[in-house]
């Protein structure tokens, strides 16, 4: 304790003192065997060490543009000057304001993408499907724009890419201006990142102790055992796994709520097609309960990193639903400059922190 003492006065590598440490422990061994040294009373400690591989491990601290510190643990950003018990009032109406304003985001997404599902559901079942030139029998099938529920149903029946055609797009009439390719392209249901983030978030305000990690290794099935919603008794479970230091992998059960019931029952429903397209293909990453396709002709996969507010390039399509005025029970909560904040700040991780500030 003494020499690591004095190696932290002198500011040395804790790592090399460590290593040095271990080798003086060893020679002093061999002088022991050698019978030059007696041995010791007790045993000499060998502690090894961790080294941390995470960054900005010590501190959450940032600076503003004003040079002010700033905690960014959470969602909403804290001058650490704020420390009287008014101020930290203050502070926790600012971060339920904008957990509400997150939420009421979330919820406008979640309503529209299920009406967009069931709408896209409905289309199929009128329609009726166009099949490739190798079968004349049926090739008279009109699709397009002006034939939406043709459409969406040979879609349906083969999603993201067909199985013999180059020009699966164009076969699907979806040609011409690219007005009309829009109009297609956005109706044709597919889960996304998109689509999918915003029932996270409601996801983890319900249980504030799912984690990133945790929805990244969460499946529905396993070992063709449903994990993803199962009743145990009365009460609804899912199950998954997150990385925890010291073990590879630990099992952690989260008790559901009504409200969470629906949301995972709505991720199922949403991730369906995508779902039913991989097993087909015989592809395990069916098991896994997030699933995403980058476009509608793009073959879907397990998700296997967390896109955020942060990230410009995949989560960009959801800036224009999160950065709007926001209300409470008729009263404006948030104006457009501040949501705007919220959404340039907005990760899992720190909505889940600020969750845990409310709890």
């Amino acid at each position: 304790n003494l020499c690591l003492i004095d190696a932290k006065i002198k500011n040395y590598n804790i790592g090399h003192f460590h290593t040095r440490w271990s080798s003086m422990v060893d020679m002093y061994n061999v002088l022991v065997n050698y019978g030059i040294w007696q041995e010791p009373i007790t045993e000499i400690l060998r502690p090894i060490y961790k080294k941390c591989t995470h960054k900005n491990t010590t501190t959450n601290l940032i600076k503003d543009e004003k040079e002010q510190l700033i905690h960014n643990k959470l969602v909403t950003q804290i001058p650490i000057s704020y420390t009287d018990s008014e101020a930290k009032e203050l502070i926790f109406i600012r971060i339920i304001n904008e957990i509400d304003h997150i939420i009421y985001c979330s919820e406008l997404l979640t309503q529209k993408t299920n009406e967009k599902y069931n709408f896209f559901i409905e289309c199929v079942s009128k329609g009726e499907v166009k099949v490739s030139q190798n079968n004349t029998l049926k090739n008279n099938v009109p699709v397009g724009i002006l034939n939406k529920n043709n459409t969406f149903r040979t879609y349906y029946e083969n999603p993201f890419k067909h199985k013999t055609l180059q020009s699966y797009p164009v076969f699907l009439g979806i040609k011409g201006s690219s007005k009309e390719k829009d109009i297609i392209k956005d109706e044709i249901f597919y889960s996304n990142y998109n689509t999918l983030y915003p029932f996270l978030i409601l996801l983890i305000n319900q249980h504030p102790a799912i984690t990133e990690s945790w929805l990244i290794n969460w499946k529905l099935y396993d070992n063709k055992s449903n994990v993803g919603l199962f009743k145990i008794g009365e009460s609804w479970y899912s199950k998954s796994f997150k990385k925890r230091r010291g073990v590879n992998y630990a099992e952690q059960l989260v008790k559901l709520n009504p409200q969470s019931v629906k949301i995972i029952k709505d991720i199922i429903k949403i991730t369906s097609i995508a779902r039913n397209y991989l097993k087909s293909e015989n592809n395990q990453d069916y098991e896994y309960m997030l699933l995403a396709s980058r476009t509608v002709f793009t073959k879907p996969q397990r998700v296997k990193k967390i896109e955020n507010g942060t990230c410009t390039t995949v989560i960009n399509g959801l800036k224009k639903s999160y950065e709007i005025i926001s209300y409470k029970n008729g009263d404006v909560l948030l104006n457009n400059d501040e949501s705007s904040h919220i959404f340039q700040n907005l990760t899992l991780t720190r909505f889940r922190a600020s969750c845990g500030v409310r709890v």
